[in-house]
């Protein structure tokens, strides 16, 4: 294993750790840091917006070269959390949020189902709960369609899964069952896109609704 790849698992732990500012110093020590919303810059926003200093994150984002897409949502994702950490939220941030969500192609059922949840965090965190019920509600549909495990077992543990249907929950259930997944973590290939960004969502979250964010207008 390499000395990047060490690296990157150690940031990695600390990330999912809640330990933002140690796994930024980690992923620093990389001599050859790679281009792009990697993982290292997405923990380095997280990091910046937690220590106080979201508009700093959000240049740090505005200064960063996006290339696919999953990188674009992710950006916009990132962008709406600092703005709930720095009490600057505002509608045009929900919307281009969910615009980059809603162009998103659908062909990694379980990045998209993670991706999903997180947005439908930030839209309860920013006063958008019926917005969040309806990301929530959608993966479903596609989740029980496809009937893709991760996705299933995911959309299952969310607490929106409460409000679903008595049949929907089952049959959630039976696709994780079936699937054999147990306590399997998310697909090794997954991590660099998702691990700070989707791991932020419940913590850089509870966060801003604690101290408390304005309440963005209403999606047209």
């Amino acid at each position: 294993m390499s000395g990047g790849a060490h690296l990157f698992h150690g940031a990695r732990a600390l990330a999912r750790e809640g330990r933002w500012a140690e796994a930024h110093l980690h992923t620093k020590a990389d001599p050859d840091p790679v281009p792009g919303l990697s993982e290292a810059r997405q923990i380095a926003v997280v990091a910046m917006a937690l220590e106080g200093r979201a508009e700093l994150a959000g240049m740090l984002l505005d200064r960063t070269s996006l290339e696919a897409p999953w990188e674009r949502v992710v950006a916009e994702l990132l962008a709406a959390a600092c703005a709930l950490i720095g009490g600057n939220a505002s509608g045009d941030q929900l919307v281009a949020m969910l615009d980059a969500h809603d162009a998103l192609p659908t062909n990694i059922p379980v990045f998209d189902t993670e991706v999903t949840l997180a947005v439908a965090e930030l839209c309860a965190a920013a006063g958008k709960p019926e917005i969040a019920s309806h990301l929530h509600q959608h993966a479903v549909g596609w989740a029980l369609e496809a009937a893709e495990g991760y996705s299933a077992r995911s959309l299952l543990r969310h607490d929106l899964a409460a409000h679903l249907p008595e049949p929907q929950q089952r049959e959630l259930a039976a696709i994780t069952e079936r699937a054999g997944l147990g306590a399997a973590p998310v697909p090794a290939e997954l991590d660099d896109r998702i691990t700070a960004a989707l791991a932020m969502a419940s913590e850089v979250i509870t966060n801003a609704a604690s101290a408390g964010t304005p309440d963005p207008q209403q999606r047209q």
